[in-house]
Order: C-alpha cells, then sequence, then structure tokens
C-alpha cells in the first residue's frame, strides 16, 4: 500500500476546505451590495492604473507589423474604454430619480437598440494590395458596377454573409465598418447593391445587401441596469471636466 494516500488524501481536504472558506469570504450577503463589497477606492484605482500603463505601453510601441494586429489592438482598446466606463459607473453614488433615467434613456435610444442582421455580398480594395490607392478604386469599381461585377482582391474574409447579426459583423470588420453597412441599407430608398465605400483595417468595400432586419430598441425596464450604469458614467465625465 502506497504510504503517500494518506497524506494525499489530507492535502485535498484541506485544498477543499480553504477553497470554501474563500468563496465564502468573497460572496456578498445579503446585508451589503456588490458595490460596498469590490468598488473600493483601492480597487478601482488597482484597474485604472493597469488601463493606463498598459495604454501607455502601446502608445510608446505603435509600430504594427500587420493589418490584422492593428486590428486587434483596435479592439483591445474598445474593450478598455468600456472598461473605464464601468469603472466610472459603479464610483458614482449619485441616485437619479426615476423621471431622470427615463428621459436619459429617451435622448440615448438608439444606443440601446438591439443586434440587426444582414445578408450581403461583399468585394475587398485591400490596403495590403494598394496601399493609399484602396479607396479609390473601389469608388472606380463602384461606377461601373451596373454593368460589370466588382471583383476586388484577396482578403481572406468571407465574400458572403447569410442572416449575420451585427455583432458577429463587428468581430470581422470592426465597429465602425459595421455601422456603415446598417446605415447605407437603413437610409437607402432600396437595399444598395452595389454600395459603399465602407472602410475597415482591410481596405475599402463594396456591398450588395440582399436582406436586412434593423434591431429593435427593448423597453425602458428591461436596459434599466444599463441606462443606470450609462447615466452614471455621464455624471462621473462632467465632473471630471476642468
Amino acid at each position: 500500500m502506497n504510504k503517500n494516500i494518506p497524506i494525499i488524501g489530507f492535502s485535498c481536504v484541506l485544498f477543499g476546505v480553504l477553497f470554501t472558506n474563500t468563496m465564502m469570504e468573497r460572496t456578498p450577503t445579503n446585508n451589503h451590495s456588490w458595490d460596498e463589497l469590490y468598488a473600493t477606492p483601492k480597487n478601482i484605482q488597482q484597474l485604472q492604473d493597469r488601463l493606463e500603463e498598459k495604454l501607455i505601453s502601446e502608445q510608446m510601441d505603435s509600430k504594427y507589423l500587420s493589418v490584422n494586429e492593428l486590428f486587434e489592438t483596435t479592439t483591445e482598446k474598445s474593450l478598455e474604454l468600456r472598461l473605464d466606463k464601468l469603472t466610472k459607473s459603479i464610483t458614482t453614488s449619485e441616485i437619479p430619480s426615476e423621471n431622470e433615467l427615463r428621459v436619459f434613456f429617451e435622448s440615448q435610444k438608439e444606443e440601446y437598440r438591439g443586434a440587426s442582421t444582414i445578408t450581403l455580398q461583399q468585394v475587398v480594395y485591400t490596403i495590403n494590395a494598394r496601399g493609399g490607392n484602396s479607396i479609390s478604386a473601389a469608388q472606380k469599381a463602384l461606377l461601373h458596377s451596373e454593368s460589370i461585377t466588382p471583383r476586388g482582391d484577396e482578403a481572406g474574409l468571407p465574400t458572403h454573409f447569410t442572416d449575420i447579426s451585427s455583432l458577429k459583423l463587428d468581430k470581422i470588420l470592426g465597429e465602425s465598418a459595421t455601422q456603415a453597412i446598417i446605415n447605407l441599407a437603413r437610409y437607402s430608398r432600396e437595399l444598395p447593391c452595389w454600395g459603399g465605400p465602407i472602410i475597415s483595417s482591410y481596405g475599402a468595400h463594396l456591398v450588395c445587401v440582399k436582406q436586412f432586419k434593423l434591431g429593435e430598441i427593448p423597453p425602458f425596464p428591461e436596459v434599466r441596469t444599463q441606462v443606470l450604469n450609462d447615466w452614471r458614467y455621464e455624471v462621473s465625465s462632467e465632473k471630471d471636466l476642468p
């Protein structure tokens, strides 16, 4: 019989006890809110310090080896800005009235619109292939698109998307490019085929939108918590202004 088995068994039990105690200490009680337990100035300052260090580091090293690296870095900065928004909102102690929240929601309704769905075909005139001439090449192709189907360059991207969520398209093309496609489809008298150019980190896109369903704005009660956080962020940002 292995003499180490009792020792191993005792270690496992000890680990289980310590893990359970740790989780119990970190679980909010009924008498304490999440803000009281975790949104302390010390914890928030640590988060903000880490963000600042990361941003400074990226600014000092602003050379990107590829378009993909630039896209990934842009996505990271977008996430950092969202985290900064969250940290500011949870450190604001002011509580708005219900009417103030509803007025804020009405003024910012588009921010809470749900994901749209799109079916489209695209071609890309890439920066890798054409450098600074990618936009002019797309514009030239668009002029002749009624008689000649645009061809574009190899971009390593799908040429067709079927019923894709705008949230998924964000991750592929970037938020600004996706929003430009949504606006093009939403405000055109007819679904554009072809339309653009749409600019992304890959280059200039021409799109043929075949189906489009605009996302819906949810009722205020469904997004009240998010509205409250956004309101707090606005209040905190206004206080930061000189």
